[in-house]
């Protein structure tokens, strides 16, 4: 599940959306590079499916 704050900085700092190629593994649906003030993850575009996945590496 999504992290109630990390899903609340989604919503007010306008993050940047970035497409990514491949499939959701959980739902099928496109997914999502998002940066945040917590780093970067990997978001799907579903509204009703919980997948992320945080992108280790540089902050």
């Amino acid at each position: 599940m999504l992290n109630p704050l990390l899903k609340e900085t989604i919503k007010r700092i306008g993050v940047v959306k970035i497409p990514v190629f491949g499939p959701c593994p959980r739902c099928g649906h496109s997914l999502f590079l998002v940066e945040t003030l917590f780093g970067k993850f990997i978001v799907c575009s579903n509204p009703t499916c919980n997948y992320f996945s945080r992108v280790k590496g540089r902050p």
